[in-house]
């Protein structure tokens, strides 16, 4: 009875718990522009959950004023959604999905998703942050302005070669 209790404890402690977390594969800053079909520097207006018609999934929407488009149609605001959420007392959580509070300032990358509405590009890797006129990338402090000319200058080119920023010192 103990040598099972023993193998058990030595099962439990051998299973490989890196499976248990999911990973994502780094989307270099070119992929994300060119899989995009808007990139936009705008506030979190407002945001709001809801369950999906089906009833199966909770759903977050995230309302932009867009300050500055970088690729794609000119617009005031746009909304986009994405997967998880709180709608009363029930939760979804869903891995690597971006988080957002209203009044935040970012730079969005956006495309469609499976059922043809707009989302974050590459879940959290299409999103950034601006904090305090800058945005970190790649480990790098980079003023937002410089941020947002390469990202134009990228899209301007036909988004071929490679986006070149300048990053603080």
């Amino acid at each position: 009875r103990i040598v099972k209790i023993f193998v058990f404890i030595g099962l439990l402690y051998s299973w490989n718990t890196v499976n248990l977390y999911s990973q994502m594969v780094k989307v270099p800053l070119e992929q994300l522009s060119i899989s995009s079909r808007t990139v936009i520097k705008g506030t979190v207006l407002k945001k709001w959950s809801e369950y999906e018609t089906d009833g199966k999934n909770i759903v977050t929407f995230i309302t932009f004023s867009v300050s500055e488009t970088i690729k794609g149609d000119q617009k005031d605001n746009v909304t986009i959604v994405i997967l998880g959420g709180v709608v009363g007392n029930v939760g979804m959580g869903v891995s690597h999905t971006p988080k957002f509070r209203i009044g935040e300032e970012v730079v969005v990358f956006i495309s469609n998703d499976y059922k043809g509405r707009a989302t974050v590009t590459d879940w959290e890797q299409g999103k950034f942050s601006v904090i305090n006129g800058s945005v970190f990338y790649e480990s790098k402090e980079v003023d937002t302005k410089e941020f947002v000319r390469a990202l134009r200058d990228f899209v301007t080119q036909k988004e071929q070669g490679v986006i070149q920023i300048n990053a603080k010192n």
